[in-house]
């Protein structure tokens, strides 16, 4: 009875698979589970890297074909030229270079445009390289795609001793046409060229280039009527015209301008500032204060503003606010030698001569060089004695 009752013995386990390795000096030992998990550690590692790898190379080359480019191709040269040393390579990597310089007016601060202005980002430029690369491959993704790419191309010819170039941007055809240079002028010839290019590729870079460049002011007022038609500059187009006849010593005609800007469009900044600026030409202090704080509280503060600001309270005789103005403008830029000279004025109108011809000599010292340290220094001189 107690046989019947006895369960069945268990069926007895295999023994644990035991798992071997060679080692370095040609053993045979049992593999430890420390020594199984790091191997597959190291087999998720050596399958995961790769597959990161390539991820990271569909991300780069996915912002590579999105990214706004503008490649300059092979621009044919003439053999006279190739044997001095400028090849199609070497001149495409300067008519680069003058793109770039050509666009600076249009990045850059200054006391008529105290913030920067572009229509969107600069488009990247760049030179095809030679073989394979990141660039070279986004390249071939978007003609595989039919994507827009944006480049130029063109030559250069020699004719009776006399060079010119034709530009051509991709989608407008030839943008520029220029001769009449000779062989030794090639770098002066890509700088007229190049500013023909931001015409079609970014109009307001190009209007602020002329507005900055260009000294005829009617002439540079018969580039920007040029470009009216051009919607993303339009805004651009209207204050360098209004600039254009400041400059020109018609501050009436400029306010009717930039009044016209800030009915049009009351949230940009220039058209506040342009008319705080014809205001201020006007001798009409008070309204040009009101105009050009309504600018700073669309944009913000930059030296430029604190300058044009303490210069404003200046008039009206309040001299310790431009002091003020002045102070806080140099904190932004201690550099700057509009404001460092208008520092060393407001001193003298606040009596304090002392000061002034101190902090003069002392910029003196340091920036020898300027003419704006000397005459400073002789201003205080003359009002102290």
């Amino acid at each position: 009875m107690e046989d019947a009752e006895r369960k069945p013995a268990a069926p007895p386990q295999p023994p644990p698979e035991s798992r071997y390795v060679l080692t370095g000096d040609g053993t045979i030992e049992l593999e430890s589970p420390a020594l199984r998990r790091w191997n597959l550690i190291r087999q998720i590692v050596l399958s995961t890297v790769p597959l990161v790898f390539g991820l990271a190379f569909l991300v780069l080359l996915a912002h590579e074909v999105r990214r706004d480019a503008l490649e300059i191709a092979r621009i044919e040269v003439p053999a006279r030229l190739v044997e001095a040393g400028l090849t199609p390579e070497v001149v495409a990597r300067r008519l680069g270079d003058h793109l770039e310089r050509a666009a600076r007016p249009a990045r850059a601060e200054s006391a008529m445009r105290p913030s920067t202005e572009i229509a969107g980002a600069q488009p990247d430029i760049s030179v095809p390289v030679a073989g394979l690369s990141l660039r070279a491959v986004a390249g071939m993704v978007r003609d595989m795609l039919d994507l827009p790419q944006r480049e130029i191309s063109g030559e250069i010819l020699l004719l009776e001793d006399k060079l010119s170039i034709r530009l051509r941007v991709s989608g407008h055809g030839e943008v520029a046409d220029l001769g009449g240079f000779a062989p030794g002028e090639v770098e002066a010839m890509l700088a007229a060229a190049a500013p023909e290019a931001w015409r079609v590729l970014q109009p307001q870079v190009y209007a602020w280039h002329i507005a900055e460049t260009v000294d005829d002011q009617e002439e540079v007022r018969r580039r920007l009527a040029a470009l009216r038609g051009e919607r993303t500059a339009a805004d651009s187009v209207a204050y360098l015209t209004g600039q254009s006849l400041l400059r020109s010593g018609l501050p009436e005609e400029a306010l009717g301008i930039f009044q016209a800007l800030t009915r049009t469009r009351p949230d940009y900044a220039q058209g506040w500032y342009g008319s705080a600026l014809a205001l201020h030409a006007l001798e009409r202090c008070e309204p040009a204060l009101a105009m050009l704080r309504r600018a700073v509280a669309l944009h913000g503060r930059t030296v430029w503003t604190h300058l044009f600001e303490a210069r404003l309270l200046s008039c009206l005789e309040r001299y310790e606010e431009a002091a003020r103005e002045i102070a806080a403008g140099r904190r932004l830029d201690g550099e700057n030698v509009q404001a460092r000279a208008l520092e060393i004025e407001l001193l003298g109108r606040l009596g304090r001569h002392r000061e002034a011809v101190a902090a003069a000599e002392a910029w003196q010292a340091e920036r020898p060089e300027l003419a704006e340290s000397g005459q400073a220094l002789a201003a205080a001189r003359a009002a102290a004695r």
